[in-house]
C-alpha cells in the first residue's frame, strides 16, 4: 500500500512529536490546513451533538448531572468523549491540553444548549453540517494535497488528533515551543518525501 509507511504502527501514542508529524504529513499545504482550521471544530461540534442525541436512546445515559446557568451537563457520549480525550491531550502537553479542555467545554456547552432547544430538525441540521465539513475536508485533500485523508490510514488516531493539530498550528504561529515546531516540520518533510518516492515507484510499476 502506497501510504502504509504513514501508519506508524510502532509510534507511541503519547509521543507528541510523532503524533503531530503523522497528522502533519497529510496537511502540509497551507490551503488544506486553513480548510481544516474551519471545519475540524465544526465536525467535532456536530459529533458531540450527535452523541448527545444518541445518548437519549441508551438506557443509563442522557441524565442531567448538573446545570450551569442555561447549560445542562449530562452523562452522555459527548461528555465521556470530552473527558477521555482531555486526559490524552493534557498528557501530551499540559498547556495545549488545558486549552483543548477549554475548547471542548465551549463546544459541549454550545451544542448542548442547541440540542436542548428541542428543534425537530436538530438531527438533520447536525448531520448536514457534519457532512458539509467532511466534503470540504476530503475535497481539500484531493485538490491541494493530492492524497487521501489521514483517517484512511488510522481512523481513530486521525479523528482524535485533528483538533489538537489545528490547535498546535495556531500555537506554533504564536511562537509556542519553537524547537518542537522545527522538529515536527523536519519529520513531516521526511514523511512527505517517503510518500512521494513511493508514489513514483507505483507509477513506474
Amino acid at each position: 500500500n502506497g501510504v502504509s509507511i504513514f501508519r506508524c504502527r510502532n509510534m507511541s501514542l503519547f509521543d507528541l512529536k510523532s503524533q503531530l508529524a503523522f497528522y502533519g504529513a497529510y496537511h502540509s499545504e497551507i490551503r488544506n490546513v486553513l480548510v481544516h482550521v474551519v471545519f475540524v471544530p465544526l465536525i467535532e461540534w456536530c459529533s458531540l451533538g450527535l452523541g448527545m442525541l444518541a445518548s437519549n436512546k441508551i438506557p443509563g445515559l442522557g441524565m442531567a448531572l448538573l446545570k450551569v446557568g442555561p447549560i445542562s451537563i449530562c452523562l452522555d457520549i459527548a461528555l465521556l468523549y470530552a473527558c477521555a480525550t482531555s486526559l490524552f491531550y493534557v498528557s501530551l502537553d499540559k498547556f495545549a491540553g488545558f486549552l483543548r479542555v477549554l475548547m471542548l467545554f465551549v463546544e459541549y456547552a454550545t451544542v448542548r444548549y442547541f440540542v436542548d432547544q428541542g428543534n425537530p430538525n436538530t438531527l438533520i441540521i447536525l448531520l448536514a453540517l457534519k457532512i458539509t465539513g467532511w466534503i470540504f475536508q476530503i475535497g481539500a485533500h484531493k485538490v491541494f494535497e493530492k492524497r487521501s485523508p489521514a483517517l484512511l490510514d488510522n481512523l481513530v488516531q486521525a479523528l482524535v488528533l485533528a483538533p489538537y493539530f489545528v490547535l498546535f498550528e495556531g500555537l506554533f504561529l504564536l511562537g509556542y515551543r519553537p524547537q518542537l515546531r522545527k522538529e515536527v516540520h523536519n519529520r513531516v518533510g521526511v514523511l512527505r518525501a517517503q510518500f512521494l518516492t513511493q508514489q513514483k515507484k507505483q507509477r513506474v510499476q
